[in-house]
């Protein structure tokens, strides 16, 4: 039975609330008022908002805080262009090592549920199946270091778009 910390119960609720765009961009995470509202002392809250910045999702800046992260035009550019290149490149791949079939394969599971979350699904939620059917590049390259490092900065791509 897996037990959960509360660094990550935390974690995962601040992750939830800026994705939900609860938090809105650039908004500073007070330490003492998340402190009040989880019933807890900071050591959890700082250390949770630790794992947010190694998301991407906040920065913590000395004498400042924590705070949402804040994508300026270029980080947007910057990061749709790393976002395009690695596409790009796990097509290539694919096309190299002749796993256009494992490309065909993920490319039509994933537009089936992509067609379903824009017959009946929400911004957000079509958002989401969009970014895991451009995933199927990824994952059909069969590369787990190239699928981490696309899952690492997939929260940071929904936020930007």
């Amino acid at each position: 039975m897996e037990t959960t910390t509360l660094k990550q119960q935390v974690y995962q609720v601040l992750k939830k609330r800026i994705l939900s765009g609860e938090y809105a961009l650039g908004e500073k995470l007070n330490i003492d008022s998340l402190c009040r509202e989880f019933h807890v002392s900071n050591s959890p809250i700082r250390e949770a908002l630790s794992l947010l910045a190694a998301d991407h999702l906040a920065v913590i800046r000395p004498n400042a805080g924590a705070h949402v992260i804040n994508l300026t035009v270029q980080d947007y550019n910057d990061l749709t262009d790393a976002y395009n290149i690695m596409l790009l490149g796990a097509y290539e791949v694919c096309c190299l090592r002749q796993k256009k079939e494992i490309l065909l394969q993920h490319l039509e599971e994933k537009m089936q549920e992509f067609q379903r979350c824009v017959l009946f699904g929400n911004d957000r939620e079509r958002l989401w199946a969009l970014l895991r059917l451009d995933r199927s590049f990824i994952t059909a390259t069969e590369n787990k270091k190239g699928v981490a490092l696309f899952d690492s900065d997939l929260n940071l791509l929904f936020l930007a778009y």
